[in-house]
């Protein structure tokens, strides 16, 4: 099937699902990524239920019985860039969701060192232990994600001629610099969609 990332949104059933004018930004939002980004395998492809929600059992939430609001699923393959661009994008979603709403993540690679966690209001949370986990493994990847050890590194220079992105980046540091800078580096330097005046005052 090859590597792929997948995203859940889970939230209240009493507050319901995510408001049209929230889904319609990060519709238009995630339009844009997608065009805006070299994606060589598959885009974003986060919907949002406009009709209502799913009942779900989700273990990450302090109560077992949750609405699950939306998900979807990016096939990344070995582009670890693709992986920065899904975190960062679900990341923003999460700022936008109802209250108590969150969205848990889980990469079937290793870009995510703790391999699944929980965005909520913008910030990272360790996952779950998933059914077929050990303790120990469970154990493991929560102690690196409470030091925050949340992404491996990997150098922006493996993604500077295949990613026209990357091009902006280097012109705005020097070869020297970007010779250091890992794919979290090289992010730190993008204006996303969502980051620009009109959208930021929506």
């Amino acid at each position: 099937m090859g590597r792929t990332l997948h995203y859940d949104v889970f939230g209240s059933l009493e507050l319901g699902p995510v408001k049209s004018t929230a889904r319609e930004l990060i519709d238009e939002v995630q339009n844009d990524m997608n065009q805006e980004f070299t994606w060589p395998w598959e885009n974003l492809a986060l919907e949002l239920f406009d009709g209502g929600c799913q009942i779900t059992y989700a273990e990450a939430t302090p109560k077992p019985w949750a609405a699950r609001l939306g998900g979807g699923f990016t096939k990344v393959y070995d582009d670890d860039w693709n992986a920065v661009l899904v975190v960062r994008f679900l990341r923003w979603v999460s700022t936008q969701l109802p209250e108590r709403a969150f969205i848990r993540l889980y990469d079937e690679g290793d870009y995510i060192v703790p391999e699944e966690i929980i965005l909520k209001g913008g910030e990272l949370y360790p996952g779950q232990k998933r059914a077929n986990e050990t303790l120990e493994r469970y154990e493991e990847r929560r102690a690196m994600a409470l030091r925050k050890q949340w992404f491996r590194d990997v150098s922006a220079l493996d993604y500077y001629l295949s990613h026209r992105e990357m091009v902006r980046v280097t012109s705005l540091v020097t070869p020297e610099e970007f010779a250091t800078f890992t794919l979290e580096d090289a992010a730190n330097y993008l204006v996303f969609p969502w980051q620009t005046e009109l959208r930021k005052a929506a």
